[in-house]
């Protein structure tokens, strides 16, 4: 599924970030915070979204659908590295 939301629409390295963030337990607040330093957020930010910051709703909708998008890609390789290593 392609992802059209706030968060799915940053570049890959940020995505992926994110994603290590979330998975560490940081605060989205803390992820808010540090996405609105960036440059490439505040470009897209201002082209896409009249300059609105990204907020913790954003970081919700994301944790919701692309993160758990994302740890089930990487519990698939996983499995499958397992699976690999065990033939």
């Amino acid at each position: 599924m392609t992802r059209r939301g706030t968060i799915a629409r940053l570049p890959h390295p940020i995505r992926e970030q994110i994603n290590h963030r979330l998975e560490n337990g940081e605060e989205g607040v803390k992820i808010a915070e540090w996405l609105n330093t960036l440059p490439a957020v505040a470009s897209l930010m201002a082209a896409e979204f009249d300059g609105q910051p990204i907020n913790e709703n954003n970081l919700s909708n994301w944790k919701l659908g692309g993160y758990r998008d994302w740890k089930a890609e990487h519990a698939a390789f996983e499995s499958a590295l397992q699976f690999d290593s065990e033939s």
